[in-house]
This record gives C-alpha cells, sequence and structure tokens, in this order.
C-alpha cells in the first residue's frame, strides 16, 4: 500500500517564508559573504527582531549589546543563523510526540539538533572539508518522520514491527516494504518544496544509504544521524546502520577512538543547548 503525502500536509507542517530558502541556498555557498547574509535577514523584519534577541541573549556571551544584522551575524555564526531560523518555522512540530515512530514530545528534535551538533564537531576532527549545507541537511533530515508519521496508524505500526522482527529488516527497509515510500524520500519533498539546494535534498534523501562514491555532504549527515542515535536519541537501525556508518567513517578518516569522542563531545554540547533553551528555541521563552 502506498501512502500518497498530500501536498498541504507539507504546507500546514512547514510555513517557512521565502527569507529562509534564500538563507539556506546562501550559506551552501562558499562564495557567500557576510554582507550578503545580512542583507537577506534586513528584508525580513520578523528574522532581524529574532536575529538581534538571538545575538543579544546571554547563551551567546552577549557583554556587549549588538546593534546591527551584520554583528549579529558575525557574533552568532552561519550555522547558529540557520539554526534558530529554522528552529522558529519547525519547532512546534518537531517538538511534539510522533506516536507512528514512538517518539516523545521533544525526541526528534533532540536527534535532529544532535545531528547537527556532530556536523559542526566533525570539522576539527578530519582533514576532509565539511560542505557548509551539510549543517542544514543534518539539523532536518528526519523532518519527513513528523509528515509520514501521521499516517501510521496502530495497526500499520505494528505490521512494521513484525517486518523488522520476522525477516530482519531495518526500519527504513521495512517502510519501503509496506509503505512504498520511507520517511527520507518525504523528508525530501518537503525540502524540495522548500526550495533548498538540490544537492541538500539528495543527501536528506538518501541519509541511509552508502552513496556509490565519495560524497562529503551525504557522508556527513550519516555520521551525524548515526551519532546522534549513538549518544540516546533515536532507535538504532542495526546492522544496515552499521554498514552505511562504516562507510561514511572511512572516507571522512575517523577511526573508532575519534568517533567515540565525537559522540561525547556532541552529549555535552546538547546537554548545554537544552540546559539554556530547555527544549524550546528562544523565540519560545518569555521575557527575553
Amino acid at each position: 500500500m502506498r501512502v500518497k503525502i498530500h501536498p498541504s500536509e507539507i504546507k500546514t507542517l512547514v510555513p517557512m517564508s521565502a527569507t529562509l530558502s534564500r538563507l539556506t541556498n546562501l550559506m551552501s555557498d562558499i562564495n557567500a559573504k557576510t554582507s550578503d547574509i545580512a542583507r537577506v535577514i534586513e528584508l525580513d523584519s520578523v528574522l532581524t527582531v529574532n536575529v538581534l534577541r538571538w545575538a543579544n541573549s546571554a547563551f551567546y556571551g552577549a557583554h556587549m549589546p549588538v546593534e546591527s544584522v551584520r554583528g549579529a551575524v558575525i557574533r552568532l555564526g552561519m550555522n547558529n543563523i540557520i539554526r534558530l531560523s529554522i528552529g522558529s518555522c519547525l519547532a512546534g512540530s518537531m517538538k511534539q510526540s510522533v506516536p507512528g515512530y514512538r517518539l516523545a514530545e521533544q525526541e526528534l528534535w533532540r536527534h535532529n539538533v544532535a545531528a547537527a551538533l556532530t556536523v559542526e564537531s566533525l570539522g576539527a576532527l578530519t582533514r576532509r572539508p565539511v560542505p557548509p549545507a551539510a549543517f542544514t541537511a543534518a539539523l532536518i533530515h528526519d523532518i519527513g518522520k513528523v509528515v509520514l508519521g501521521q499516517h501510521l496508524q496502530k495497526e500499520m505500526f505494528q505490521q512494521l514491527q513484525q517486518l523488522q522482527q520476522q525477516e530482519g529488516l531495518c526500519y527504513i527497509e521495512a517502510e519501503r516494504r509496506l509503505l512504498e515510500t520511507d520517511h527520507a524520500e518525504v523528508g525530501a519533498a518537503i525540502a524540495g518544496y522548500l526550495k533548498f539546494p538540490e544537492e541538500l535534498v539528495k543527501a536528506i534523501e538518501r541519509h541511509h544509504d552508502p552513496a556509490p562514491r565519495e560524497d562529503s555532504l551525504l557522508d556527513a549527515v550519516i555520521i551525524a544521524n548515526a551519532a546522534a542515535k549513538q549518544i540516546g536519541f533515536g532507535s538504532v537501525c542495526g546492522t544496515s546502520l552499521a554498514g552505511v556508518l562504516e562507510t561514511a567513517m572511512r572516507r571522512y578518516g575517523l577511526e573508532q577512538e575519534q568517533w567515540d569522542g565525537l559522540c561525547e563531545t556532541v552529549k555535552q554540547r546538547l546537554a548545554k543547548v537544552e540546559e539554556e533553551w530547555g527544549g524550546a528555541q528562544p523565540e519560545a521563552r518569555s521575557g527575553s
């Protein structure tokens, strides 16, 4: 039975402005300048207010106030601009429980933020450059679960479990067998709707599948997804995930000791984010 996702479901889930699409495309451009990013933000009054507020928060060490968008972009960094901007649009959807995947409240949010933090930390461990788009791809790589999870009724979920137990299938393989689609494919459809770069869309679509040849963006997202699961956020996909991860790690030159250190670093950084924001995005806090 093929599960069909209606475009209206994506529009309801992702009420994003054109500004975010422009920002994401800019941040995938290695030649983009701070001034280019600041200009896009300045043309969106709501985002301008949020960016200035984030930059002047205690979390980012705001001892001296920032009064310009350009100064805010420099203080926050491009990855934080993207994380906070996407988070402000998706916070409601990403924080809610997803019964179809047995995800409790905020569990999907934690998984995706942990994946994004992994990408940030990965660059310090390898000589292989991590593409700028990897952060955004990691941050939303599992967004398809929010939409697809709405279609997984109790009976269907039980069938997925039976396929895994009886035939030893990974969860995503069971999805493909029963639903004729999977959460990665649905996530790619959402990214396409947002007009994100094609390379980012493909990385989301294939984050459970190793590339036949080196693909820095896809490999980074595969590592990020696995690290988030390793530290306890997201269901482990068994031997299938292990094989995909091994390939991506080899391409990035990561040894087991580095992998263990990476997971521990991400765990600590995620705890810091949760401590500051309480599992919520900054704009959801009152009096800030």
